[in-house]
Order: C-alpha cells, then sequence, then structure tokens
C-alpha cells in the first residue's frame, strides 16, 4: 500500500524501498526485507534477480546484526517491557493454574 502500485516492480530499487520503510522499527524493515527476499526467490527461476536478492539479503543483515547485538547485551527495551509481567503476577497464574 505504501508504494501505491499493484505489482512488485518497486522492489527493483532497494534505496527506495528503505526510504519508505524509514519510519518503521528495525524489526519490521528487517521482517519486511526477508519477505522481500522470499518473494524475489520464489521469481527468480531465471536468475534475474540474484544481484537484486544480494542487495536485499546484506539490508536484512546489517539489521540482523543490529538485533543480534541488542539481544547479547540482555537489555530489555522499552518496546519489551511492557510485555513482560512482574514475578507475582506470574507466581500468582502458577499458583491459581495448580490449585
Amino acid at each position: 500500500k505504501i508504494f501505491d502500485t499493484n505489482n512488485w516492480d518497486f522492489l527493483s530499487d532497494p534505496e527506495k524501498v528503505a526510504d519508505k520503510l524509514k519510519d518503521k522499527a528495525y524489526t519490521s524493515r528487517r521482517n519486511t526485507y526477508n519477505a522481500v527476499i522470499v518473494l524475489l526467490m520464489a521469481l527468480n527461476h531465471d536468475k534475474k534477480y540474484d544481484d537484486l536478492i544480494e542487495k536485499y539479503d546484506k539490508m536484512r543483515n546489517e539489521l540482523n546484526a543490529k538485533y543480534d547485538e541488542e539481544m547479547s547485551s540482555g537489555k530489555i527495551s522499552d518496546k519489551q517491557s511492557k510485555n513482560f509481567a512482574e514475578y507475582e503476577e506470574v507466581e500468582s497464574i502458577y499458583f491459581y493454574q495448580c490449585s
């Protein structure tokens, strides 16, 4: 929808795709690049998209490196912290289930 088109031609310009996605979370951009890579691989029966797949792969891998770095730090992001439960909450659920 953000590309206002009904075909895949916009994927031929990875920089333009990156620009359209720049306001998304980096994990969302990474996941979008994954989907683009899978699509291009499916359409690549004639090896026409080899170079394009390589470009998107590099873009995705850069975001994967950022993700790996954040995960290895052990630091919980603000977005993740909203999904965490306090120990007492987990304990009460556990004991409720066991009784």
